[in-house]
C-alpha cells in the first residue's frame, strides 16, 4: 500500500514537472537557481502529502465511524487517535518528499534555454 501511494505521488508530481517545463525555464532564465526550483517542486509535494494523510485519516475515521452501527449493533465508536493521525500525516508527507525528490531534481536541472524552447 505504501509502495502505490508513493508510485502514484511519483507520477503525479513527474506529471507536474512534464507540464511545466516552460514555467520552469522561465523561473531559471529570470534567475532562480536550481535549488529554488527544487524548493517549490518539493513545497507541493509537502502540501500533496498533507492534504493526502489528513483526508486519509479524516475519512478513515468517518467511515469506521459511520459503519460501526451496520457491523456491531450496538456498538459505540471508540474514538479518534490523534497521535495516530499526527504519525499518519508525517508519514504521508515524509513519503510525497521521498517519491518527489527525482522529479525535482529532473525539474531543476532542466536548461532554461531548452525549456523555453517548449514555447
Amino acid at each position: 500500500m505504501i509502495f502505490i501511494g508513493s508510485l502514484l505521488v511519483f507520477v503525479t508530481m513527474m506529471g507536474a514537472v512534464n507540464e511545466r517545463t516552460r514555467e520552469i525555464g522561465i523561473f531559471r532564465a529570470i534567475g532562480f537557481r536550481r535549488g529554488h526550483v527544487m524548493q517549490i517542486i518539493l513545497l507541493e509535494a509537502i502540501v500533496v502529502g498533507f492534504v493526502g494523510g489528513f483526508m486519509g485519516f479524516a475519512g478513515g475515521n468517518l467511515i469506521a465511524w459511520s459503519i460501526l452501527p451496520v457491523v456491531i449493533p450496538g456498538g459505540t465508536f471508540a474514538g479518534v487517535n490523534l497521535p495516530l493521525g499526527g504519525l499518519a500525516i508525517l508519514l504521508s508527507i515524509s513519503l510525497s518528499l521521498l517519491a518527489s525528490l527525482y522529479p525535482a531534481r529532473k525539474g531543476s536541472s532542466l536548461d532554461p534555454s531548452e525549456a523555453l524552447r517548449a514555447l
